[in-house]
């Protein structure tokens, strides 16, 4: 596909970066010459100097004929305009960054008055995340698919659990409620594995079946299962206004603190129901009078990495039950997540990772109903979601059958049929209208129909 991303900030070059790797053709716009230097050294993109807003500019970059405009300037008025424009000019398909929380509630009439095909808001985002990581305490990374009817969640084997030094074959019949360990990290490697697998003290497992099902996973574990009541965050940033709007009504608390005496004024104005305290959310004395030992949960949102990781160390040397810290540096997260900290996020790659589904759903076939897409520790493992279509070979076919069909290194995770949730077994099939949870890694998969070897196909034709 051929993209323009207007807009080389930190989130545009990641984006560029991981479209280019997917083998789009990819330009940037950005009117500063330091950042299209730094993208032309370091990308295998073209880079275009010069005002995103402009006709001349986006025709330059080659508009009339481009599949997907992304603006991510740093003004939401100026990426509305930008794909208002693009649009007019021959666009087929645009992305706006917008992140102002007032424009949370108008995304539907902004996509519609402005023909916005996509809003993007990384900050509401990694508010909605830290919600699901929150709402399941013992966990350290929750995604859903499939409406919510499918979890996958990802927790850090511990010397208490029973798992460490045996195979997932002799775990799996002793679990109270069917779920799949669908993948394994360990350090920098990161396994789809069979049923051989031996799990290790400190793996971080991905399991992945419906809600109930997890949960009853985590009571098997012996991990608390306490709700978490009483929450503190450090710096009054977006994603934490965005964070308590959304989990308005769940019985949690929320104490705030941050360092601006102007913003925090305005957070009292915003989010009247979270105690605001006015102080440095990285000095220990001030995190020791404000009460953090008592605290359930503890949710690092500063806009500097350094602080996010000094607080969140320190929550972790007390031993709160749940610690969360927000990361922009994209290349620091596994090194923090050594670190002991819970639960490590970046907005940056939540974003890029949506606009990569988005992409992908633009190149698949009209009926393959791409749905989701989740990436794992540096893109090496994928989990997507589909929905098996007409075109969807091997429909009615028991899975066992296919077992040298599909590609290697390639799990078949999950059936959703209407209300009901399968952890296949070898007498299951796909089904048209299924969806379809697939955990790969291969990637770059855009259709159901990738998960098969094309060279036994054309055997079969």
């Amino acid at each position: 596909m051929y993209i323009i991303v207007v807009g080389g900030g930190k989130v545009g070059y990641t984006l560029a970066q991981s479209l280019a790797i997917e083998n789009n053709d990819v330009v940037i716009v950005d009117s500063d010459d330091s950042t299209i230097r730094r993208t032309s050294e370091s990308l295998d993109v073209m880079t275009i100097r010069g005002n995103g807003l402009s006709a001349a500019v986006l025709r330059q970059a080659g508009v009339t004929d481009a599949d997907l405009v992304i603006a991510v300037m740093d003004s939401d008025e100026t990426n509305i305009v930008c794909c208002l424009t693009a649009k007019k000019l021959g666009a087929k398909h645009t992305i706006a960054r917008i992140r102002d929380p007032e424009y949370a509630l108008e995304l539907g009439d902004l996509k519609d008055d402005f023909g916005i095909d996509m809003v993007i808001n990384p900050e509401l985002q990694a508010a909605v995340k830290i919600s699901h990581v929150l709402r399941f305490a013992s966990a350290v990374d929750v995604e859903t698919f499939a409406g919510g009817r499918v979890e996958m969640v990802a927790f850090k084997v511990l010397p208490t659990d029973g798992l460490a030094g045996r195979a997932i074959a002799d775990i799996t019949p002793a679990l109270p409620e069917p779920v799949l360990i669908c993948a394994v990290e360990r350090g920098d490697e990161v396994f789809i594995p069979g049923g051989s697998f031996v799990l290790e003290e400190k793996d971080k497992i991905h399991i992945i079946g419906k809600p109930t099902n997890t949960t009853a996973f985590s009571r098997f574990l012996k991990r608390p299962d306490k709700r978490l009541r009483n929450v503190m965050i450090v710096g009054g940033s977006r994603i934490a206004v965005y964070l308590i709007k959304h989990m308005t009504g769940t019985g949690m608390h929320f104490k705030l603190i941050e360092q601006s005496e102007n913003r925090c004024t305005h957070l009292c104005e915003l989010i009247p129901d979270a105690t605001i305290i006015l102080g440095d959310g990285t000095d220990e004395a001030v995190l020791e009078s404000e009460g953090i030992r008592g605290m359930d949960a503890f949710v690092a949102l500063t806009d500097r990495d350094e602080e996010n990781l000094i607080a969140g160390l320190y929550a972790t040397h007390l031993g709160l039950p749940k610690v969360v810290a927000k990361i922009n540096r994209i290349g620091s997260m596994k090194v923090v997540d050594r670190l002991g900290i819970d639960s490590v996020l970046s907005p940056r790659m939540l974003t890029t990772d949506e606009i990569i589904r988005y992409v992908r759903a633009l190149g698949s076939s009209q009926d393959s109903g791409f749905e989701s897409l989740y990436r794992i520790v540096d893109d090496k493992v994928e989990a997507l979601e589909f929905i098996a279509g007409e075109s969807t070979r091997y429909l009615g076919v028991p899975l066992r059958a296919l077992t040298d069909r599909i590609m290697p290194g390639t799990l078949i995770a999950t059936i959703v049929r209407g209300d009901k949730t399968i952890i296949p077994l070898g007498g299951d099939a796909i089904e048209q209208g299924d969806r379809v949870i697939v955990i790969t890694g291969t990637g770059s998969l855009s259709d159901l129909n990738d998960i098969f070897r094309r060279d036994v196909f054309r055997s079969e034709v």
